[in-house]
């Protein structure tokens, strides 16, 4: 058989046995060693921060932040242009309808203009008769007029000549008014 060598067992190694003394010196020291050693290699595994990288941090952390409020604001300009599109949309209709209303009373000024003209040459007529009759006759025209009304021929004497009385052009209020009734079928 081959001499026995000392050879230092796997337990000596990590530091579970003292070789001298050959048993284990405390309970304490391979967790404090084991401790140590993982709070060492994790100290090494751990990159520490430059101030370069705290400020590039910094500085996309306010990035971050201003691209936040920017899309806070395009949400509110897209509710703003929405309210300004229905807006616009109110207006042109009140716009639409202040049109009409416009060329209504257009028509309506040049009805007046007509009735007015209308009027005038009535006027003109009444005082070339006025001033064409005397009196006397007014009151022989007065007498006659009853006579018509109960039925009497005008057959009692000559006709006399007299102007002859041409009626101003009439109008009519449709040329100027269209009809807003439904139609009746």
């Amino acid at each position: 058989s081959l001499p026995k060598m000392a050879t230092p067992s796997t337990a000596s190694l990590v530091g579970l046995v003292d070789p001298a003394i050959g048993e284990r010196p405390s309970d304490d020291l391979p967790t404090l060693d084991l401790k140590n050693t993982a709070k060492e290699f994790s100290n090494l595994l751990v990159v520490p921060k430059s101030e370069e990288e705290a400020a590039v941090e910094e500085k996309f952390s306010n990035i971050l932040l201003r691209v936040e409020e920017f899309k806070r604001q395009l949400d509110r300009m897209k509710e703003s242009v929405l309210c300004s599109k229905q807006a616009m949309m109110e207006l042109n209709e009140q716009v639409r309808q202040l049109r009409e209303l416009f060329l209504k009373i257009d028509r309506i000024k040049v009805f007046v203009d007509c009735v007015g003209d209308s009027v005038e040459e009535m006027e003109s007529y009444m005082e070339m008769s006025e001033k064409s009759l005397d009196p006397s006759q007014l009151r022989k025209m007065l007498k006659l007029l009853p006579g018509f009304l109960k039925g009497k021929s005008a057959s009692q004497g000559a006709p006399e000549t007299k102007p002859v009385f041409r009626p101003p052009q009439t109008f009519k209020a449709s040329d100027y008014f269209e009809s807003e009734e439904p139609s009746r079928s």
